[in-house]
């Protein structure tokens, strides 16, 4: 009878530092959850910013392309414009220019006749 109390007892006393280990691991593996658990909601939010981020720099690179594109024909709408005020230009010089021939050619056309009439 002895022998199954000191077995019992030996038992239990092995049980309990067994039970103590187990809590003693629970608790350690509690720790590591919470940490890991702590570094996950970190490399979520991390991930969300980067996301945002990303986004706003899609968002971005739109608007200049779109901008880009605007910028384009608005510097073909001037290149035009510079074009038609050119020929303009170069159209109004051609009518100065024929209009000094014209009166060139009308003064000594006056002075030919003042020759002649002097003559």
């Amino acid at each position: 009878m002895i022998l199954y109390t000191t077995l019992a007892t030996l038992l239990a006393v092995a049980l309990g530092l067994a039970y103590n280990v187990a809590r003693a691991q629970v608790r350690g593996l509690s720790r590591e959850l919470k940490k890991k658990t702590h570094l996950v909601f970190k490399y979520e939010t991390q991930l969300l910013d980067y996301r945002a981020e990303v986004a706003g720099a899609n968002d971005k690179a739109k608007t200049w392309e779109n901008r880009g594109d605007d910028l384009t024909r608005r510097c073909l709408v001037a290149e035009n414009d510079l074009a038609e005020a050119l020929q303009r230009l170069f159209a109004l010089e051609t009518k100065q220019v024929e209009r000094r021939e014209n009166a060139r050619l009308r003064k000594a056309k006056e002075r030919a006749k003042k020759k002649e009439a002097g003559l």
